[in-house]
């Protein structure tokens, strides 16, 4: 039985490491997708000048220090959550440097 029992796993490790090392995963979760061209399409359709509230605009600008990185904080959070309004996106940033800044 005991034989049995490490054939079994002894394949369940050859698998998980063969799967592993060819990098293959199994996206498991629906927030999950693969890197390649989904998300670049996705990008590739959205509007690019998209108008913002004036008010987050400045909000965030004024936080982030100057206004290239406050555009690379949202151009980052777009490409995290493609699938997010474009307000969310401001908000989202002056939310995490006022929560990583301890304000």
């Amino acid at each position: 039985m005991l034989p049995l029992i490490l054939a079994i796993a002894l394949l369940w490790a050859l698998i998980w490491w063969a799967r592993r090392r060819s990098g293959r995963k199994i996206a498991r979760g629906r927030g999950r997708r693969n890197s390649s061209g989904f998300k670049q399409a996705i990008q590739a359709s959205r509007p690019t000048s998209v108008r913002v509230p004036g008010k987050l605009r400045r909000d965030l600008i004024r936080i982030a220090g100057n206004a290239q990185v406050a555009e690379r904080l949202v151009s980052n959070l777009r490409a995290k959550h493609p699938d997010r309004p474009e307000n969310w996106y401001w908000e989202k940033a002056i939310f995490d440097l006022e929560r990583d800044r301890h304000y």
